[in-house]
């Protein structure tokens, strides 16, 4: 600072009241000085039975010069005088200072008199000893307890304003998903009035009305998703506005944290309730997203009352962190077997690694799991074929000696399924490696399994029950499809128990996936689309017409629901064969 800037004078800053002054005023006043607020200026602690202060002295004038009704002529001793002090709650205290526009000097003298007047007609008050109003001095006059204070109300009215702005605006901008679906909706009932309503032809019975195409229906979902996503992004900021005003809010009040934390998690659901649209195609709007605002409005009120110290809702509970999902064995079997077959997927991209005996034998054992993985193509990476042909492409270094051993071996190895195709494949990478005496050998042995395979035995039916068409198709590649309907259609002539067998072999496998969420799984379709050439139709079918004489056919989508999976199967069957004789 230079000798020619003239020195800031520092604002007038009165002293505190004498603790006989703030004896004198609570020994004269029992509540709030606020008409109507009837909180006394002590209170019971719930939980301990303690009596608590539960109020501050409030300058009717400030006491610093530039704070709320500061009057440049009233002297120290007049503003520190009883006449320019009055009790008030916690609350009313910080109100009448934080917006002093509207609590004038002559309001409160007349609040004054009123509550001077209340203590002569109730005779009741708070007699104080000279500790207990040092208290309340310097819970009145601590500058920096009052400037928390003040900022703790303004954050808590800065957040319930922003909550109330939330689920107004929530509640406007539902209108544009709502207009979208409107539309959608629309569209979907002049498409259905210009078709004729079909009807079942056998109970003539009308079907429900047709939907529109994907071309029509298209343009109507994304306008509905692309509008959910622009009420999410428009409600953003409101989000971000309140959840800022409760973290000021939990710096200032740590004690009323589980009510910000009630607050700013039913803030979150609105986002996520403004983002769905109940059904596709749409339906009527559901309670959802009312019931969330509800649910927000209320959370607002309880925090407001929690910082009041008045009697309020408790906020929910929080819901503890997910536990870490306990691993099923069968979740342990199925991560163990892909960590397998990844350790042993270099071999298959790189031909100079050298055999690894012990991953060799591995690969083998895992076989057997893959065994009773269907045919799937989630199960392509790692299935039984993908299972063999690794063990194989970990073999293809082997010395000849050691190569020819393990062809041997393969072929010994039971279900059948499991020993065909790892003869098969030990056979392509023989092939691979220009190893045609190793290449015959398995070659013999895969054409020796299958010949011999006795497809009169039940088991070879039940263990290779996801295996059997494409074992009973190489069969059919190395004889003629004559030869293994004969074979097939003798065996059941002969133990017609073999059908249910027969059924299940013959079925076939397909994911079920949600239609808008084409990652989630809903289940396994077993069916029977079609029959191979070698299939014996004609026998199966007439075995099936004397074990069940009542079954109707009936196709993989029109089959009645509560039949059990062998009814379904065999009346596909039906419906083939009869599709096939039209």
């Amino acid at each position: 600072m230079t000798e020619s800037e003239p020195k800031k004078r520092k604002p007038i800053v009165h002293k505190k009241p004498v603790l006989a002054t703030i004896r004198q005023l609570y020994g004269t006043a029992f509540r709030c000085g606020m008409p109507g607020c009837g909180k006394p200026l002590y209170k019971m602690n719930n939980d301990t039975g303690e009596i608590v202060l539960n109020s501050h002295v409030s300058h009717i004038c400030a006491r610093s010069e530039g704070g709320p009704r500061w009057d440049p002529e009233m002297s120290e001793d007049k503003n520190r005088s009883e006449s320019n002090l009055i009790p008030m709650c916690l609350e009313h205290a910080l109100e009448i200072d934080r917006t002093p526009e509207h609590y004038p000097v002559e309001l409160l003298h007349e609040w004054k008199r009123a509550q001077i007047e209340e203590h002569f007609k109730v005779q009741k008050g708070w007699p104080l000893t000279d500790d207990e109003a040092q208290q309340i001095i310097n819970a009145s006059f601590d500058a920096r307890d009052y400037g928390v204070a003040v900022e703790a109300a303004s954050s808590v009215i800065a957040a319930a304003r922003a909550a109330g702005h939330l689920a107004e605006v929530a509640r406007q901008q539902r209108q544009l998903p709502f207009n979208a679906a409107f539309a959608w909706h629309a569209m979907r009932t002049q498409v259905q009035r210009s078709l004729p309503r079909a009807w079942d032809a056998a109970t003539g019975e009308l079907l429900p009305p047709v939907e529109p195409s994907l071309v029509e229906t298209m343009p109507f979902q994304e306008r509905l998703d692309v509008t959910l996503q622009q009420v999410v992004e428009a409600l953003r900021p409101f989000v971000a506005t309140l959840v800022a005003e409760l973290y000021a809010v939990r710096a200032a009040l740590p004690h009323v944290g589980p009510w910000c934390n009630w607050v700013e998690a039913a803030a979150r659901m609105v986002l996520e309730a403004s983002a769905r649209w109940p059904g596709r195609p749409p339906e009527d709007d559901d309670e959802v997203l009312a019931e969330v605002l509800t649910e927000l409005l209320r959370a607002s009120t309880a925090l407001s009352a929690a910082w009041q110290g008045q009697p309020t809702e408790q906020p929910p509970k929080p819901t503890p962190p997910p536990s870490e999902p306990v691993e099923t064995n069968a979740q342990r079997l199925t991560r163990e077997h892909r960590e397998l077959l990844e350790r042993a997927r270099p071999w298959a991209r790189v031909g100079g690694l050298p055999y690894d005996a012990n991953l060799y034998t591995n690969l083998i054992g895992a076989a057997r799991f893959a065994l009773d993985l269907p045919e799937l193509l989630m199960h392509l990476p790692v299935g039984l074929t993908a299972t063999t042909g690794l063990a194989a492409h970990v073999a293809r270094n082997a010395d000849d000696a050691t190569l020819a051993v393990l062809i041997d071996d393969a072929a010994a190895q039971r279900p059948l399924a499991i020993a065909v195709s790892l003869v098969r494949e030990l056979m392509f990478v023989a092939k691979e490696t220009q190893r045609p005496d190793h290449e015959e050998k398995a070659r013999e042995h895969a054409t020796r399994l299958l010949r011999e395979a006795d497809w009169a035995d039940q088991t070879i039916w039940v263990v290779n029950r996801l295996h059997v068409r494409r074992l009973l198709g190489w069969t059919a590649s190395i004889s003629t499809a004559h030869e293994v309907r004969e074979r097939i259609a003798m065996s059941l002539s002969g133990r017609p128990e073999l059908l249910e067998s027969i059924l299940l072999g013959i079925s076939q496998q397909s994911e079920q996936r949600d239609r808008n969420d084409w990652s989630r799984l809903l289940g396994i379709d077993v069916h029977v689309e079609d029959l191979p050439a070698w299939f014996p139709t004609s026998v199966v079918v007439a075995e099936i017409r004397r074990q069940y004489p009542d079954l109707t056919a009936a196709s993989r989508y029109d089959g009645p629901e509560d039949k059990n999976q062998i009814w379904k199967l065999a009346s596909q069957i039906l419906y083939i064969d009869s599709r096939s004789s039209d």
